[in-house]
């Protein structure tokens, strides 16, 4: 029998973006990035939760457009990112995006 006091909880990560177009996103996340969602919730579709290798990010449009600040934003340098993904191969993911057209802002 596990002693409780050992027994550590689960715990998750899952990045929460807000965009501007919410289907479209999506979308990009699914035929460039190699992700899948099963469903938009509401109508119209205001929200996506998109998965990759345990991965899910979840995708949210407000009412409002043009409200997005990314990280990269404010800090042009790259010192501050929105998410942080660990991967096992970056060269392979690189190459992956880089045969689908994405747009890469820096090499691994």
């Amino acid at each position: 029998m596990a002693d409780k006091a050992t027994v550590q909880p689960a715990l998750e990560h899952r990045p929460y973006f807000i965009v501007d177009d919410v289907v479209a996103t999506a979308n990009y996340y699914r035929d460039k990035l190699g992700f899948h969602y099963e469903r938009f919730w509401n109508e119209p579709p205001s929200f996506c939760m998109v998965k990759r290798s345990g991965i899910i990010i979840m995708l949210a449009q407000l009412e409002k457009t043009g409200v997005i600040r990314p990280n990269r934003m404010v800090d042009p340098e790259g010192g501050a990112w929105d998410a942080y993904i660990w991967i096992d191969d970056a060269d392979a993911l690189h190459a992956e995006f880089k045969s689908k057209g994405v747009k890469i802002l820096s090499r691994p």
